[in-house]
């Protein structure tokens, strides 16, 4: 197969059978549990082990010569997916566990605690089902902590409406827009 640099290489010039299987069990773990998965993860966790492999198309290309299906999908790189279902259909249902979990947690969890959750994904790659798949879920900072918080667990001082109305009623007086 061809490596991003033109290179042709066989199998065994890039890896051990040992090494091969335990990346290719890896990938095929993944893919069963939970349909998907951001390649660059695999890749950072193989990285060294394959001699000539330095880059993630480099490993995208190894998957895909293993028979592994992998896309690019939008900012969140490469993922490799099942043919059936879809990689959007696979990136749906893990933005529904995530809505999920938000649920539980009363609206905001850390987002160490869905990267914990989703060993499988980059930070990345969850940003972009965030903003894909979550329009209602915004990146908020807690006391120096990386969370997401669902807008209905935004919480607004009991005077908001007061304030608002106060703003609202000086600026028709002041007949500006």
């Amino acid at each position: 197969f061809q490596l991003e640099s033109g290179l042709w290489f066989s199998p065994e010039m890039i890896s051990d059978k040992e090494s091969r299987l335990a990346f290719d069990g890896q990938a095929t773990e993944w893919l069963a549990e939970y349909g998907c998965f951001s390649v660059e993860r695999l890749f950072r966790d193989f990285y060294g082990v394959f001699p000539h492999i330095t880059t993630l198309e480099d490993c995208a290309a190894l998957l895909k010569y293993f028979g592994f299906t992998v896309v690019s999908w939008g900012k969140g790189g490469y993922f490799c997916s099942q043919s059936s279902p879809n990689l959007d259909d696979s990136l749906s249902t893990i933005s529904e566990m995530i809505s999920g979990w938000l649920e539980e947690a009363a609206g905001t969890l850390t987002f160490h605690e869905i990267e914990q959750a989703m060993p499988h994904l980059t930070a990345e790659a969850l940003e972009s089902i965030r903003v894909y798949f979550l329009p209602e879920i915004h990146e908020v900072d807690v006391g120096g902590v990386s969370c997401w918080c669902s807008t209905e667990a935004i919480h607004l001082p009991e005077d908001f409406s007061d304030n608002l109305t106060s703003i609202v009623d000086t600026l028709v007086e002041l007949e500006e827009r």
